[in-house]
């Protein structure tokens, strides 16, 4: 957030807290975040925003951003406000304000078609998403957007009522002109069955996405909602009925999770378009503080996806990777000529979608059309038949790569598999040292956790399996050598022990087992996008 209205030094002390009407009605040219907090406790979040509001009317976009309250920062501060009075409402609702960057790069992908009946913010919120749709059609001039505006033409849905406001009074700002009786509101619960959009939508939002503690009867009725619990699904499966194309900020987790197969398959059959999904790590998407939200980590971690959809009789959908980025990289990889580069070149289906390096895309396609197994064929899951000789330590912390030992790790997070017989275990541990395991589950799910369910389901060609002399030396010295590589990082109060070999033998086992593609294979273990060759 930029914090340049956050003037701490001339912070207005409590004793000089609105000691007039003429300080009441000029906030803004008096504020400081102190400020802020000492009206929030007086007036509550609606009366400080009623009074703010008013004082925006009196502004042009230019002339607010000479005070300390910058336009752009509104709806951060406006979060800032919500965690203050109600930080519960905030974590169970999933409320986080969309960065402006990520919203040019939506509003980009939502206008690139112009023919638009209906313009649609769900989830409004304060708006930044419509907004910036709203000032790129004025500088770009592609229609006349007041006139759009006066014929009823924009729609706004959320269930905060003063955040409605501050998107309305933001709209006027950017157009200046009072356009608040022409455009259609609708405050309330949006899956209530009574909500409607108006079809052919051309839609862009940021719905919340959280677990559904209670299902209301009052609620549309959807095989989609009933599968996944989740609002983002409901958000979604609501706006895929009767929109024309959308733009949607969605978890990452939609692409990976069963509870979201309906929704996917549904979203499959009747649309196409572009995913591009991030990382958390090194930076976020979402890269504001989690204002509000209750534990010592006030990073906002979650790994988003941005979705493009158009209806238009195509079907299939091109995906990117998991695109990590740091954090002095954000103005070069938020652009949609980046992110577009890192697409794949394979249409998906979305039934199983894969987060593909398109460089790796022929050596996927290689894999799931040769003879193959999978990694539970060459594990013992019979309790009975394990046999202690070939047991294998596997982490479930996967940030760059897999770990496997036979060394005992003293760690959280650690499961153990039986490999059925003593060549399975060489080629066993040889795949999850090398980069293999770790690319097929970063690409199927590249969440917090490498379980053993995606273990279990990673496919091994027949081809591979028969290079397993091959390996059997360099495992071997591996295993013999993993006291020699500890490492050791301090996480819940412990340090956690792990082996971390020299890449030189990720490297060594990726061209014994992978030849044709191994030269690919550093792109999986890079923290950022940008630089300028693929090998390690």
């Amino acid at each position: 957030m930029n914090s340049s209205y956050i003037n701490e030094k001339n912070a207005t002390g409590n004793d000089k807290f609105l000691s007039s009407v003429k300080e009441k009605n000029k906030i803004i040219n008096n504020f400081t975040l102190d400020y802020y907090y000492d009206l929030l406790d007086k007036y509550d979040l609606s009366g400080t925003w009623n009074m703010i509001i008013k004082e925006l009317k009196e502004h042009t976009v230019d002339s607010l951003n000479k005070t300390f309250l910058k336009f752009d920062d509104i709806g951060e501060l406006y979060e800032i406000g919500l965690a203050h009075t109600n930080k519960i409402e905030k974590k169970e609702l999933g409320k986080y304000y969309t960065p402006t960057d990520v919203a040019y790069i939506m509003s980009e992908l939502l206008l690139e078609n112009t023919n638009i009946e209906s313009l649609v913010d769900v989830a409004c919120g304060t708006g930044n998403l419509i907004v910036e749709v709203i000032r790129q059609i004025k500088e770009k001039n592609l229609f006349d957007i007041i006139s759009f505006i006066k014929e009823g033409n924009l729609y706004l849905y959320d269930l905060d009522g003063v955040a409605i406001k501050i998107c309305i009074a933001k709209i006027e700002l950017i157009l200046g002109e009072p356009l608040k009786k022409y455009i259609n509101v609708t405050k309330g619960d949006f899956l209530n069955k009574n909500v409607k959009l108006p079809k052919n939508s051309t839609v862009i939002t940021n719905p919340p996405y959280s677990l559904i503690k209670t299902y209301k009867k009052s609620w549309f009725k959807s095989e989609v909602l009933e599968q996944s619990r989740d609002f983002y699904a409901g958000f979604m499966d609501k706006i895929i009925d009767s929109c024309k194309n959308a733009v949607v900020v969605s978890p990452q987790s939609f692409l990976v999770s069963d509870k979201f197969s309906i929704l996917r398959d549904k979203l499959g059959s009747n649309f196409y378009g572009e995913i591009f999904s991030f990382d958390n790590v090194p930076g976020t998407l979402f890269n504001g503080r989690k204002h509000g939200i209750f534990n010592t980590n006030n990073a906002n971690g979650v790994r988003a996806s941005i979705s493009s959809i158009k209806r238009n009789g195509h079907q299939g959908f091109r995906l990117s990777h998991l695109i990590r980025f740091k954090t002095d990289q954000r103005n070069d990889v938020i652009k949609l000529d980046f992110l577009r580069s890192k697409l794949g070149d394979t249409v998906q289906d979305l039934k199983v979608p894969l987060k593909v390096f398109k460089e790796l895309e022929p050596f996927i396609h290689q894999i799931n059309n040769s003879d193959k197994v999978y990694m539970s064929d060459l594990l013992e899951e019979d309790i009975n038949k394990q046999d202690e000789r070939y047991k294998i330590n596997v982490s479930t912390s996967a940030r760059y790569f897999t770990v496997a030992t036979v060394r005992d790790l003293d760690r959280n997070g650690v499961y153990f598999v039986y490999a059925k017989d003593e060549k399975s275990f060489k080629l066993v541990y040889g795949l999850l040292s090398s980069s293999y395991v770790y690319m097929w589950w970063r690409f199927f799910d590249g969440g917090i956790l490498f379980s053993k369910r995606w273990l279990l389901r990673t496919p091994v060609m027949i081809e591979t399996i028969n290079k397993t002399e091959e390996l059997i030396t360099l495992v071997d010295e591996m295993i013999q050598n993993e006291s020699n590589y500890l490492s050791y990082k301090k996480n819940a109060g412990k340090a956690q022990e792990s082996v971390k070999f020299p890449v030189k033998y990720r490297n060594k086992l990726n061209k014994i087992l992978f030849k044709d593609y191994h030269q690919y294979f550093g792109l999986l273990h890079r923290n950022n996008e940008v630089y300028e060759n693929a090998s390690e």
